[in-house]
């Protein structure tokens, strides 16, 4: 988002604005604090960009490894996680929105 701003030639204030969320938002997401994933979707949107591919995930390893973590640490999670694996199985949840929720568990929990 940094360089996206620089490219702009953009303050973060401004982005803000042309976003949707408060400048003090954008500086906690620019600080790399978690957003909501409203935010999130927000921040994607602006940048063209999955919102999968603004998660953190450098230091989880595979997504499998993240998974394992964020269960570990969270074992309510399991069946949060059995119901979207479920809604998948069934076709009624495609690859990319599983592996975007898992993404941004971890993200949220790290």
């Amino acid at each position: 988002m940094k360089d996206e701003l620089a490219k702009r030639n953009l303050s973060a204030r401004a982005a803000s604005q042309q976003i949707g969320v408060s400048h003090t938002t954008i500086v906690r997401s620019l600080n790399g604090e978690s957003v909501d994933v409203d935010t999130l979707i927000k921040i994607a949107n602006w940048l063209g960009v999955a919102p999968s591919s603004l998660l953190d995930m450098e230091n989880g390893g595979t997504m499998s490894d993240q998974l394992e973590v964020a269960l570990s640490r969270h074992p309510q999670l399991a069946k949060v996680l059995a119901d979207v694996l479920a809604k998948y199985v069934g076709g009624e949840l495609p690859a990319e929105d599983v592996e975007d929720i898992i993404r941004y568990a971890a993200y949220r929990l790290s």
